[in-house]
């Protein structure tokens, strides 16, 4: 069965109101990573052409760049015979792992995890046990795929490193149907490939379904949050310097253990 993609915002917009209730939630969440789950729904829209945005309307509310059907996978065997109908009808394959995507696409103890799982999942089933992982700042953000496959950044990447740098093994389904372990002593290619070298490519090697990777005791996090004022408070030329003075003292951050992450 292949699920066909209805947009999350589709007549829910200023262009084709039909439910003001509907459509007040959605403008409402819109900009909240975990309202976008599944192919109906981008994190950022101008990867569709702004296309949809119940914010910003722009164009038309149709499909445009949105992948047009989708396929779950509960096992092995859902991702094979997925994989086989795309190269059976030569249709382009996109392997995706969770919600958190923005462009519509996902030594020491040791945690597997399935693709689908969280980083929230992983931080609250690991915080009972009194550790952490190196994992993504969004709770929404997928492990496996996306995430590794980009090196995976993390508020403890000062301390431990990038998320590919713990990965011990991967478990995936390739374009042939087949399925593989690879690990830094067996078929370290691919897990070479798939640890971090870049996700979209890594997408068209296989379907990583399982990775383990490296867990770390569990230790307090202190932090700030330093808003920067804008719109009628100063001028372009002082918020550029501003900005500028904060990025050159975030390596002074790192450096010392810390993580300093900024969204404009």
């Amino acid at each position: 069965m292949l699920p066909e993609t209805i947009n999350v915002a589709n007549g829910k917009n200023d262009l084709h109101v039909d439910d003001e209730v509907a459509c007040d939630n959605i403008r409402k969440n819109w900009n909240e990573p975990m309202f976008h789950d599944g192919s109906s729904s981008l994190m950022q829209t101008y990867f569709t052409n702004n296309s949809c945005n119940p914010i910003n309307v722009q164009g038309d509310c149709g499909i445009v760049l949105y992948v047009q059907y989708t396929t779950d996978v509960w096992n092995d065997q859902d991702a094979i015979a997925g994989i086989a109908f795309a190269r059976m009808h030569n249709i382009r394959l996109f392997i995706r792992n969770i919600s958190h995507d923005y462009l519509g696409k996902s030594t020491g103890f040791a945690l597997e995890v399935s693709a689908g799982v969280q980083v929230s999942e992983v931080y609250d089933y690991l915080e009972k046990q009194e550790y952490t992982a190196i994992g993504g700042e969004c709770p929404s953000v997928g492990i496996a795929r996306g995430y590794i496959s980009a090196g995976g950044h993390s508020p403890s990447s000062s301390l431990y490193g990038l998320a590919a740098d713990g990965i011990s093994e991967l478990k995936g389904i390739f374009a042939n149907g087949s399925k593989s372990t690879a690990s830094p002593s067996k078929n370290h290619d691919i897990h070479w490939f798939l640890s971090g070298v870049r996700a979209v490519v890594a997408g068209t090697l296989a379907h990583i379904k399982s990775l383990t990777f490296r867990i770390f005791p569990d230790f307090p996090v202190p932090s700030v949050i330093f808003t920067m004022p804008y719109a009628g408070i100063l001028t372009n030329d002082e918020f550029w310097t501003m900005v500028d003075t904060w990025h050159s003292i975030m390596p002074n951050i790192t450096d010392a253990g810390a993580y300093a992450y900024t969204f404009y």
